[in-house]
């Protein structure tokens, strides 16, 4: 039983992670777009 739980909360956090980094890479590709472009509302 405790071991199940501990493998959920593993695979949560691993989860998160994954957007963690996903969000990052999205930030950078919009700030490397965001250079090229005249009206900045488009980069978020």
């Amino acid at each position: 039983m405790i071991k199940r739980i501990l493998v959920k909360i593993k695979f949560e956090s691993t989860i998160e992670f994954i957007n963690f980094m996903i969000s990052i890479v999205l930030l950078h590709v919009g700030k490397l777009k965001c250079r090229g472009m005249i009206d900045e509302k488009e980069c978020i």
